[in-house]
């Protein structure tokens, strides 16, 4: 009989010690705010616009108005719409850069290739004018000039 109590009365020392800590989990405790999300209370808010959490804000329950997310919207299609034509005039800009770069190029190239002909030309000058002076010192030796090759 004795041992019978004993191990009915472990038995029920047993169950409360584990069933107690679940009772208290699931009850409303000491820090539960019933309709507010978990940590709700604890941390900073960082990056929010509203007192809601970012999720349930874009849901219309809790945070701005209809009118409010209208104006927000029209702004973010305002300022993308002014990023698009900035954009646009920064392409533009940097095709007018390009085109005037190319136009550098080729007028430096035309240059070195007119400064080239010019330089080939004179030494042709040179060359006929040299050619020039053998005929005429073999005319005043006597011995026949050689023909040019054409």
């Amino acid at each position: 009989m004795y041992k019978l109590i004993r191990s009915w009365l472990f038995v029920i020392v047993l169950s409360l010690l584990l069933g107690s800590p679940l009772a208290l989990a699931k009850g409303k405790g000491k820090g539960s705010t019933g309709d507010r999300p978990s940590g709700w209370d604890k941390g900073e808010k960082k990056g929010w616009q509203t007192d809601a959490p970012p999720g349930l804000e874009n849901k219309g329950k809790i945070g701005e108005s209809e009118e409010q997310a209208k104006e927000k919207a029209e702004r973010s299609k305002e300022e993308a719409k002014e990023a698009k034509e900035k954009a646009k005039e920064e392409s533009e800009e940097m095709k007018e850069k390009a085109k005037e770069d190319a136009d550098q190029e080729a007028k430096k190239a035309k240059e070195e290739a007119e400064e080239q002909a010019e330089k080939t030309k004179k030494e042709t000058e040179k060359v006929k004018q040299e050619a020039e002076e053998g005929k005429v010192k073999a005319k005043k030796q006597g011995k026949k000039p050689k023909k040019e090759k054409k």
